[in-house]
């Protein structure tokens, strides 16, 4: 298969008052063409900066270091002019929170439209139909009216779905994804989770879901990718994810409202304060004195690929 995207042992950290404070520690996977990979974990595990990276927003006071491929191309030291190509038409982006992604104080067919002008070199009024066509096909009821409103105006789920429609107006090669279904009521969810489906369906993107929903994670995904305090712990088709091998990932699984709301002891750690091995060694039932001091390989256990010692588990 066709590799659209390839993280290389990314490393990010802010410096904060002369101190660097660790995010990520030696991040690595890859995406093939027209996949699903969804990253799941806990808030603060550093899925949105690991998003963020690819995206190449960081803020100016982030460490990083590491490859990111692109279509073989590597981006995180390209320049921000060439990579202006690459963002919204080759790389595309749907943050978190329908309003707080958009403008308030721009109506929405402007915003939607301003990708299209901009790499299409097209007037408003060809955009703007454009954008009505994506709307029907996400659901959008009376997509012309919703066009000259303003985002307070609409429903949160519904600046959802125009988040969506927006991201993939130019038909992007790689979507990212990143907690689309965040703080929306059950109703509005289930119309962004439809919305969802039709989308990945109609732009035959490869897209990576950033989310802590489960439900959504197996729904969508073929492949999912499980993140613990800056670091990826295991690696496990959608399809498994009932079974996982880290006892993490088993945690996880158990805390949610199928799993019986049974929640992982513990907290996780301050990453001023690290873990010298596993940093979920302190958590882990299972963990003996070598997870105290050596950081387990990613290794390979029936379906998954597991950061834990092979005797573990």
């Amino acid at each position: 298969m066709e590799t659209v995207l390839e993280v290389k042992n990314v490393r990010i950290g802010f410096e904060i008052e002369g101190e660097i404070k660790q995010i990520l520690y030696g991040v690595d996977f890859q995406v093939e063409k027209g996949k699903v990979l969804t990253i799941l974990g806990e808030s603060g595990c550093g899925k949105t900066v690991l998003g963020s990276s690819i995206l190449k927003l960081l803020p100016c006071n982030a460490v990083v270091s590491g490859e990111i491929y692109f279509n073989s191309q590597e981006i995180l030291s390209m320049p921000e002019s060439a990579f202006h190509g690459i963002r919204g038409k080759g790389i595309a982006v749907a943050m978190q929170g329908g309003e707080s992604g958009l403008d308030p104080v721009v109506k929405i067919g402007r915003q939607a439209a301003e990708a299209l002008m901009y790499h299409e070199g097209i007037s408003f009024p060809e955009a703007a139909s454009q954008v009505e066509e994506i709307f029907v096909s996400l659901g959008l009821a009376d997509p012309h009216a919703i066009l000259n409103r303003y985002p307070y105006e609409l429903s949160g789920g519904m600046n959802q779905r125009v988040l969506l429609g927006m991201t993939a107006i130019l038909r992007p090669q790689f979507l990212l994804l990143d907690e689309p279904t965040k703080g929306l009521d059950a109703a509005s969810k289930a119309d962004t989770i439809a919305a969802l489906m039709k989308l990945i369906a109609g732009t035959q993107s490869t897209i990576l879901l950033i989310t802590h929903d489960i439900d959504l994670a197996r729904l969508l995904s073929g492949e999912v990718m499980v993140m613990y305090a800056g670091e990826i712990i295991e690696i496990l088709p959608s399809d498994v994810l009932d079974n996982p091998e880290h006892p993490y990932t088993r945690g996880l699984m158990a805390s949610a409202p199928e799993g019986g709301f049974i929640p992982i002891p513990g907290y996780a750690p301050d990453s001023r304060n690290m873990p010298h091995g596993c940093h979920f060694a302190p958590r882990c039932k299972s963990a003996l004195a070598e997870c105290m001091v050596e950081r387990p390989p990613l290794i390979t256990r029936r379906a998954s690929k597991v950061r834990c010692f092979p005797s573990f588990g």
